[in-house]
Protein backbone atom coordinates (compact mmCIF):
# COMPACT_ATOMS: atom_id res chain seq x y z
CA UNK A 1 0.00 0.00 0.00
CA UNK A 2 1.32 3.42 -0.94
CA UNK A 3 0.92 6.14 1.69
CA UNK A 4 0.70 9.92 1.77
CA UNK A 5 1.69 11.73 4.95
CA UNK A 6 -0.34 14.68 6.23
CA UNK A 7 1.23 16.80 8.95
CA UNK A 8 -0.11 19.97 10.54
CA UNK A 9 0.96 22.28 13.29
CA UNK A 10 -0.82 25.33 14.61
CA UNK A 11 0.87 28.45 15.90
CA UNK A 12 0.11 27.45 19.51
CA UNK A 13 2.00 24.16 19.06
CA UNK A 14 5.20 25.81 17.77
CA UNK A 15 7.18 25.36 20.99
CA UNK A 16 6.00 21.81 21.67
CA UNK A 17 8.82 19.57 20.40
CA UNK A 18 6.70 16.42 20.49
CA UNK A 19 4.25 17.81 17.96
CA UNK A 20 6.73 19.49 15.63
CA UNK A 21 6.28 18.92 11.90
CA UNK A 22 9.62 17.11 11.72
CA UNK A 23 8.73 14.74 14.57
CA UNK A 24 5.30 14.00 13.13
CA UNK A 25 6.78 13.17 9.73
CA UNK A 26 9.61 11.13 11.24
CA UNK A 27 7.21 9.06 13.37
CA UNK A 28 4.94 8.32 10.43
CA UNK A 29 7.89 7.69 8.07
CA UNK A 30 9.46 5.25 10.54
CA UNK A 31 6.17 3.36 10.81
CA UNK A 32 5.84 3.21 7.02
CA UNK A 33 9.40 1.92 6.63
CA UNK A 34 8.84 -0.77 9.28
CA UNK A 35 5.74 -1.96 7.40
CA UNK A 36 7.14 -1.53 3.87
CA UNK A 37 4.67 1.20 2.91
CA UNK A 38 6.20 3.47 0.26
CA UNK A 39 5.54 7.18 0.87
CA UNK A 40 4.31 8.91 -2.27
CA UNK A 41 3.98 12.46 -0.98
CA UNK A 42 4.21 14.53 2.20
CA UNK A 43 1.67 17.31 2.79
CA UNK A 44 2.36 19.96 5.45
CA UNK A 45 0.24 22.76 6.86
CA UNK A 46 2.18 25.07 9.17
CA UNK A 47 0.59 27.61 11.53
CA UNK A 48 -2.92 26.53 10.57
CA UNK A 49 -5.54 25.50 13.10
CA UNK A 50 -7.12 22.08 12.88
CA UNK A 51 -10.47 23.73 13.59
CA UNK A 52 -10.80 24.72 9.94
CA UNK A 53 -10.97 22.58 6.84
CA UNK A 54 -9.53 25.50 4.86
CA UNK A 55 -5.96 24.16 4.99
CA UNK A 56 -4.00 24.38 1.70
CA UNK A 57 -2.04 21.12 2.02
CA UNK A 58 -5.09 19.23 3.29
CA UNK A 59 -7.15 20.47 0.34
CA UNK A 60 -4.34 19.54 -2.07
CA UNK A 61 -4.16 16.05 -0.55
CA UNK A 62 -7.91 15.54 -0.92
CA UNK A 63 -7.82 16.72 -4.55
CA UNK A 64 -4.90 14.37 -5.26
CA UNK A 65 -6.85 11.48 -3.74
CA UNK A 66 -9.72 12.14 -6.15
CA UNK A 67 -7.49 12.70 -9.21
CA UNK A 68 -5.19 9.76 -8.53
CA UNK A 69 -7.14 7.18 -6.49
CA UNK A 70 -4.52 4.47 -7.08
CA UNK A 71 -1.66 6.80 -6.16
CA UNK A 72 -1.94 5.96 -2.47
CA UNK A 73 -4.04 3.66 -0.35
CA UNK A 74 -3.61 5.32 3.01
CA UNK A 75 -2.81 8.55 4.80
CA UNK A 76 -0.44 8.62 7.76
CA UNK A 77 -1.52 10.97 10.56
CA UNK A 78 0.39 11.48 13.80
CA UNK A 79 -1.79 10.91 16.88
CA UNK A 80 -2.07 14.07 18.98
Amino acid sequence: MKVAIYSRISRSDDLNYHHSIENQIKGISDYCKEHNYPITKIYKDINISGRTMNRPAFIEMMKDAVKMPLWYGGVGVHPT
